[in-house]
């Protein structure tokens, strides 16, 4: 009878084209069974809209089934997609994450053309009608700018405080620097700016370009009086690497994944610093 050592070795002349790797060193192959002949396994992905899954699927299938002693193959792909349920909406998960999306309710060619009002109410449906369940942080990725989007979140939940990025051009910064007006305007703290794409380094000769110019908003944020949270490089590694859905941050040898913790680490602080001075603000009591 086949081994799973031996469906794992078989496994491992599939490779992710974008990440250069093969599937069980990728740790994508999960759930081996072996029964009368009959192999089963799950590949989990690091996204579901992989363009490579099919390819993929097929390639692992035939290698299984080419191993001696195999009738047959059952082949799963595992994702954690929303699912609407009677008391709500179950979130997408992966590597512990929960998300949500519009994204995964459209097709990948869809627009969405929405005015104010629809935007609200799925803000409001995210915030109220997905079960989130306990959570540690709640982020939303806001688009760029002042829009209807960010105004209806500083109004419908308390919130702790907004992280700002931006590239380190001027023409940028200036929206960062709107953006940080209208989150002040609206009572909500602003965390810390964060520098994205902040310089890039030559793989080969190690030169090193600041393609957009640098420590723009490391300068806004002393300027703004606000805390610099740090930089994100422009790299090759980071943008493969976001393709194939498998975050930079599992390879912590990765120079781009310390620059990522790092600067979640500033960020983290800078929640607890808030929480701790709303504990410590004494309450206001008006009595008649």
């Amino acid at each position: 009878m086949v081994s799973e050592s031996q469906v794992l070795d078989a496994l491992r002349v599939v490779t992710d084209p974008d990440l250069g790797r093969d599937i069980v060193s990728l740790g994508f192959v999960k759930d081996i069974r072996v029964s009368d002949g009959t192999v089963g396994f799950t590949i989990e992905l690091t996204t579901p809209a992989c363009p490579e899954r099919d390819r993929m699927r097929t390639l692992a299938r035939e290698a299984v089934a080419a191993l001696p002693g195999v009738g047959g193959v059952e082949l799963m792909n595992a994702h954690k997609l929303p699912k609407p349920t009677v008391e709500g909406t179950v979130p997408a998960e992966q590597y512990g994450i929960k998300i949500i999306s519009m994204g995964f309710f459209l097709r990948e060619d869809d627009a969405i053309i929405w005015r104010g009002p629809m935007l609200h109410k799925t803000v409001q449906h995210f915030l109220g009608n997905v079960l989130w369940g306990d959570l540690d942080y709640l982020i939303v990725d806001l688009p760029p700018g002042t829009g209807d989007v960010q105004l209806t979140l500083c109004q419908a939940i308390p919130l702790t405080g907004a992280a700002v990025v931006s590239t380190p051009q001027d023409v940028a910064l200036k929206v960062a620097q709107k953006a940080i007006a209208m989150f002040t305007q609206l009572n909500t703290p602003v965390l810390g700016i964060i520098e994205n794409m902040a310089s890039y380094v030559c793989p080969h000769c190690g030169a090193r370009d600041d393609v957009f110019g640098a420590g723009g908003a490391r300068r806004a944020a002393d300027r703004l009086g606000v805390p610099f949270l740090g930089e994100i490089p422009l790299a090759t590694e980071i943008r493969t690497s976001s393709d194939a859905g498998r975050p930079i941050v599992l390879d912590p040898t990765s120079p781009f994944a310390q620059a990522y913790l790092g600067v979640a680490e500033k960020l983290a602080a800078q929640v607890s610093i808030r929480n701790m001075q709303r504990e410590l603000t004494p309450l206001v009591q008006i009595t008649f």
